[in-house]
């Protein structure tokens, strides 16, 4: 069962251990200027790699900030990721959105969860090569041998061919 996403955050700000960007499943977003379009690049790094969540309105420290105007981000992340203009897939539901109080300032989690292998590669913009991975505390583009791996392994997933045919 899947936990809910505003306790798994407050539980791991409690330990510091754990809230950290170098467990490789946190991802923390200024949002002082907006929601923040690398938030997109973290997205598809998640989801292509083991999932995690992005915390929106905390700084590089995972220190929550003041950010006017937070409330509205959430019906922004989902009108965005529900026109299937900027995300290929979808994989964050209604319940993997939420604000979350951090020291008296409001955050907004979002869980992204792990991509399918039928499902990847998930990039951006509509373009193949805007697809990211997760490595250590970072987002980064993959590159051709990676991307290539995906598509194979997306095909050999959704394909229709078995090799029990061919014995018969």
């Amino acid at each position: 069962i899947k936990r809910n996403v505003a306790s798994e955050v407050r539980s791991l700000h409690r330990d510091k251990n754990k809230w950290t960007e170098a467990q490789g499943n946190l991802e923390f977003k200024s949002g002082k200027c907006g929601l923040p379009k690398s938030l997109w690049e973290s997205y598809s790094a998640f989801a292509n790699t083991n999932g995690g969540i992005i915390i929106v309105g905390v700084d590089a420290k995972g220190q929550p900030e003041d950010v006017p105007g937070i409330i509205s981000y959430r019906e922004e992340f989902i009108n965005i990721l529900s026109s299937g203009t900027k995300c290929n897939v979808v994989l964050t539901e209604a319940e993997d959105i939420s604000f979350v109080e951090l020291k008296g300032k409001e955050v907004l989690a979002i869980r992204v969860n792990a991509a399918s292998v039928s499902q990847k590669p998930v990039y951006l913009d509509g373009k193949v090569h805007k697809c990211y991975i997760r490595v250590g505390e970072g987002d980064r583009l993959c590159v051709p041998e990676e991307l290539g791996r995906m598509l194979r392994d997306k095909d050999v997933v959704t394909s229709s061919y078995s090799a029990d045919a061919d014995i018969i």
